[in-house]
């Protein structure tokens, strides 16, 4: 399955609101979080509104501090797993040559 860079871009932002909705509902600071965390505040704010991809560990940290139901975390983890695998494929991509990527493209596309 092919990964989109607006689908990355779309599942960061999404990963970013959910993870900012329960810090808001709890009433807790993005600093007083950060603490919590063992993060910086920095780091929390830049993943809340999407400017840093957290791993999968940070989210981790991020809703055990909020203590986020676990049917909430599951799934939030799972948004976390498949935002960073998407983003581990495209380095992965972009370190071996893009090129490489678009003749397998060629190769399919010609093969209809």
């Amino acid at each position: 399955m092919p990964i989109e860079p607006e689908t990355q871009a779309r599942e960061r932002r999404d990963l970013a609101e959910a993870l900012r909705g329960p810090r808001r509902a709890s009433g807790l600071s993005g600093e007083r979080l950060a603490v919590r965390c063992n993060m910086s505040q920095t780091k929390i704010s830049r993943i809340e509104t999407g400017r840093a991809l957290p791993s999968v560990m940070d989210v981790e940290r991020v809703l055990a501090a909020l203590n986020v139901p676990s049917e909430v975390a599951d799934e939030l983890m799972k948004m976390a797993r498949r935002a960073n695998v998407d983003y581990a494929s495209w380095r992965a991509y972009a370190r071996v040559g893009l090129y490489h990527k678009q003749a397998e493209l060629r190769a399919l596309e010609s093969s209809w």
